[in-house]
């Protein structure tokens, strides 16, 4: 039943994220001025600091052993071509620049929780990334997790 549960989330986020990638087309994308490109700073490290930050934004050793810090330079660090400490996703880099498939991305996959343990935001922030929020981080990796 687990695994059923799993494919179909991964499904919608799948099928919500390509509705959303046709929305963001048609129209200008406000946060990063518009346009096809996702910036780190404009549109990423936001998302990371609202909705990770309850955990993630100590100095040294948040939680999973990741600390983003206040700024986009100290986030992106954090992130980009860095080892996971999650044992269930040791193969796999937080971010991996050169690797354009968010499916081999941990952070990816701990957001639309299809595998690598619980799925995140959780503890202190246990409230989910929206499809949109989701499709941005899909977006950013699948250009390569550029420092922009």
């Amino acid at each position: 039943m687990q695994i059923n549960n799993t494919v179909t989330r991964a499904f919608s986020v799948l099928v919500l994220g390509l509705a959303a990638s046709l929305a963001l087309g048609a129209c200008a994308d406000e946060s990063s001025g518009g346009g096809d490109e996702v910036s780190f700073a404009v549109d990423v490290q936001p998302i990371l600091m609202e909705r990770c930050g309850g955990c993630h934004l100590k100095e040294a050793n948040g939680a999973g052993k990741l600390s983003l810090g206040t700024n986009a330079e100290l986030a992106y660090a954090a992130l980009v071509d860095q080892t996971t400490m999650n044992t269930s996703c040791a193969n796999l880099k937080r971010i991996d620049s050169t690797n354009h498939d968010p499916m081999q991305s941990s952070l990816f996959v701990k957001i639309v929780g299809t595998t690598c343990g619980k799925q995140m935001p959780a503890g202190m922030m246990p409230v989910l990334l929206t499809d949109v929020q989701i499709e941005v981080f899909r977006r950013w990796i699948a250009a390569g997790a550029p420092n922009n």
